[in-house]
């Protein structure tokens, strides 16, 4: 008896008849290698993106603007070396400063220190005051971005005395997008026995992002 004839097929073989199709352990072979260049790529990336960070500034000033951008920032890490934070860097340190001369009748004036630049700072002042006299002072206009008038007062000693004084303020926080300038009124010796004498404004900020 022959054969029964097997109905045709449609199906086109992925390999010539006489082919031997290949396995599966030598596809996972080739996946294997496919897989230990891209490492090896991952690899070689790694290598330039370490030496342009550590050589290019411009590639440090891209990332640092990109996380800016994203209102994100790097991970601050403390240093032994003792070199102070760049300016624009987390922890840089300002510090101003004038002398402030002062009558010994009741008197007030404005006294610029400077501009404090672009960012979020934690902001301190104080008064070195010669001899006990009567002080008020604080921001005098309060810049926008400052929390508070950062004020400062000191009630004069009846009868004055000669022991320096130190008249803190209350901190604030800067958080300004423009160039600041730092301006306080200063009144002095607003009671009797006041003492004429010649006091020192101090403001310092801290960077804090």
């Amino acid at each position: 008896m022959s054969s029964p004839m097997l109905p045709g097929s449609n199906v086109t073989p992925l390999w010539p008849s006489n082919a031997v199709p290949p396995g599966c352990f030598s596809e996972l072979a080739r996946l294997n290698q496919c897989y230990n260049e891209i490492q090896m790529m991952e690899m070689i990336l790694s290598k330039v993106m370490v030496d342009l960070i550590n050589n290019d500034p411009a590639v440090i000033a891209a990332i640092q603007a990109q996380l800016a951008a994203k209102g994100a920032g790097l991970p601050i890490t403390g240093v032994t070396s003792g070199v102070a934070a760049q300016p624009g860097i987390v922890g840089e340190y300002v510090q101003l400063g004038a002398d402030v001369p002062f009558t010994a009748t009741a008197q007030t004036q404005s006294v610029t220190l400077g501009i404090l630049q672009p960012g979020d700072w934690y902001c301190q002042a104080w008064f070195d005051l010669p001899q006990s006299s009567g002080l008020n002072y604080q921001l005098n206009p309060v810049p926008t971005g400052f929390s508070n008038g950062m004020e400062g007062a000191f009630l004069l000693d009846t009868p004055a005395g000669t022991v320096n004084d130190i008249v803190l303020s209350s901190p604030a926080q800067a958080l300004i997008s423009v160039p600041t300038a730092v301006v306080f009124m200063v009144s002095t010796n607003s009671g009797a026995g006041g003492v004429a004498g010649t006091g020192v404004l101090h403001f310092t900020a801290l960077r804090v992002r």
